[in-house]
């Protein structure tokens, strides 16, 4: 099982998960963001030989987390599909399996940009299925990152990663939460799924995950600027 390290946003409690999760438990709500659900099927629809498998691990582990928080309601912030070719029988039976075995979880899926490409889920899954995001107590779920007034941010799309230095070792790169004054990146949930390194801004709160493990990262850990043919990247928002 995944540590946990609490931490308060926006005047709330959350938990940040070591398997890329975010638990709300005034609200008794799991977060995560980025599952691409049918990528490997994708890729191989397009003769590209990738494992199988990885479905079944992302959801065996979502199962996991949902039993260990208790959580009653799950959100999904956008890419919940990769593409339509990823929606194989496979794909599709597996996460029909496990929707009928969650039937009293509440399940909101926020449209990301992947998911214009796929089918929507099947009204039978019975999920709140929303193209603009939704606004919660103090919270905006987004799938990309974006600003509104008075409301703080939870999006993915991104997929955060941040790289690390010590004083002898080789960099090392982990997916990370990233959180600012209004805004927050969360990892992508995906077990095959890439990252992009991002440039935190001063003031900026960087949360690595390393085997299960979540970290507050200082920022005198965080790898200078130049990185060879490693690209960074500055988050651009959007208005909403």
């Amino acid at each position: 099982m995944s540590e946990r390290l609490s931490c308060q946003w926006a005047g709330e409690n959350l938990e940040l998960l070591g398997d890329r999760a975010v638990y709300w438990p005034r609200k008794e709500t799991l977060i995560i963001a980025d599952p691409h659900f049918g990528k490997p099927s994708a890729y191989r629809n397009a003769g590209i030989p990738v494992p199988i498998g990885t479905t079944a691990d992302d959801l065996l582990r979502l199962n996991n987390i949902l039993l260990s928080t208790a959580a009653k309601r799950l959100v999904v912030l956008g890419d919940f599909f990769h593409h339509r070719t990823g929606q194989c029988d496979h794909t599709m039976t597996a996460l029909a399996q496990w929707r009928r075995s969650s039937t009293g979880l509440e399940v909101l899926i926020v449209m990301g940009n992947h998911d214009r490409s796929s089918d929507p889920p099947p009204l039978e899954w019975n999920v709140d299925y929303q193209r603009n995001p939704v606004e919660d107590g103090p919270f905006l779920f987004c799938h990309e990152p974006c600003r509104k007034a008075n409301l703080f941010v939870l999006s993915g799309h991104i997929h955060p990663a941040v790289t690390l230095r010590d004083t002898i070792g080789p960099p090392l790169r982990v997916p990370c939460f990233l959180f600012s004054e209004d805004h927050a990146l969360l990892p992508a949930f995906g077990g095959f799924t890439g990252t992009a390194t991002v440039r935190p801004q001063p003031g900026d709160q960087v949360y690595g995950i390393a085997n299960g493990s979540v970290i507050r990262i200082p920022s005198q850990a965080r790898r200078p600027e130049r990185t060879g043919r490693e690209t960074k990247i500055s988050i651009k928002f959007r208005k909403t």
